[in-house]
């Protein structure tokens, strides 16, 4: 790629970025309800121990981001459904949509034919959700000791709330350039002839 190339790329990865970030963006918003939806049906059961409810924030104010996981142990439950709750509210701008957008972005910004990169969005796209569902899961599992559904160790405990940190702030940028690299790129793009 030569250097004109490479500022285009650049270019076209920060505008779209950009526009995808914008918290009024109606992508953004439909992206949000959409993700709540799809953790209300991947994270609900009728059977076992753990009730998990998903909803917009109540603390959300102008961050329509914001997501509220209500998480309790049914066999905690008072018959009238009263009882303790833990309440998980986190910014799904930043776990869910951050990731996404960055990954859209640089799949848009790729030198691609445009089936190829068609094919590298929905497959990548995928491959970003099942990520941010299993750290979801991870958050849902050890927020679950609060309300006596998961027994950690004080050692573990700490472990595992590093962990949750880091899912917060490294991976949103780490894992969608990791899934980028494998859904667009193939072996002959390295070959001396395509560089």
């Amino acid at each position: 790629m030569n250097p004109k190339s490479i500022l285009g790329s650049l270019g076209v990865f920060s505008l779209v970025f950009v526009f995808l970030m914008i918290p009024t963006s109606p992508i953004a918003s439909a992206y949000l309800g959409v993700f709540r939806s799809i953790g209300a049906w991947v994270f609900f059961s009728e059977w076992g121990e753990r009730e998990v409810l998903f909803q917009k924030s109540p603390r959300s104010g102008q961050n329509s981001a914001f997501t509220r996981i209500e998480i309790a142990n049914r066999r905690k439950l008072a018959p009238d459904g009263s009882g303790t709750v833990r309440h998980v509210d986190f910014d799904a701008g930043r776990l869910a949509w951050l990731p996404t957008a960055f990954f859209i972005a640089l799949v848009l910004a790729s030198p691609l034919q445009w089936p190829r990169r068609l094919r590298a969005l929905a497959l990548g796209g995928v491959c970003v959700q099942v990520v941010v569902f299993l750290c979801l899961a991870f958050v849902i599992w050890r927020e679950s000791s609060v309300v006596g559904l998961v027994s950690l160790t004080p050692f573990w405990a700490d472990i595992a709330a590093r962990s949750q940190s880091g899912f917060l702030t490294l991976l949103p940028f780490l894992y969608p350039v990791v899934i980028w690299v494998a859904v667009v790129f193939r072996r002959e793009d390295f070959s001396p002839a395509a560089i």
